[in-house]
């Protein structure tokens, strides 16, 4: 019998980037589905459910990362994850360009559970993802876990 794979959610703008990840984190034995915007990727989180959600935090507040939850319109990442954890026990990642401190101290504040700074190490990014999912106990959710080579 096979093991039902863990479904990550990529909640980015860039294609690009998507791409990579997508192709990256399906090697790695995980569903991959994909949202280009926040109110995108809240409907693919009800609808699909997944284990954890991998989002940038588009598109950038003008307060940075302030603003009306309720707000469809210009979503950004913070307003994403408050609306996450007001429904969903997923795990959330962060993965952005922005490396000042507010901005992740806002994330982790709003709900994130780590925040990593893009472009990042992808085996480092591995082990947070893996960390994250072991702490949430994943309500049955399996993912396999791999011998790693420094490349």
């Amino acid at each position: 019998m096979r093991s039902k794979m863990t479904t990550v959610l990529l909640v980015n703008h860039e294609e690009e980037t998507v791409a990579w990840l997508k192709n990256y984190l399906e090697a790695e034995c995980f569903r991959v589905i994909a949202a280009g915007d926040g109110p995108t990727g809240l409907e693919l989180v009800w609808r699909e459910r997944p284990a954890l959600v991998l989002l940038d935090l588009m598109p950038p507040a003008p307060a940075g990362c302030a603003g009306d939850d309720d707000s469809w319109e210009e979503m950004d990442g913070c307003q994403f994850l408050r609306r996450l954890r007001r429904e969903s026990r997923a795990g959330a990642i962060v993965l952005s360009c922005r490396d000042d401190d507010a901005i992740k101290l806002a994330a982790l504040e709003s709900g994130a559970d780590d925040y990593m700074t893009w472009p990042c190490n992808r085996v480092e990014l591995l082990a947070r993802i893996h960390a994250v999912l072991r702490r949430l106990g994943n309500g049955g959710h399996a993912y396999q876990r791999k011998e790693y080579q420094p490349s």
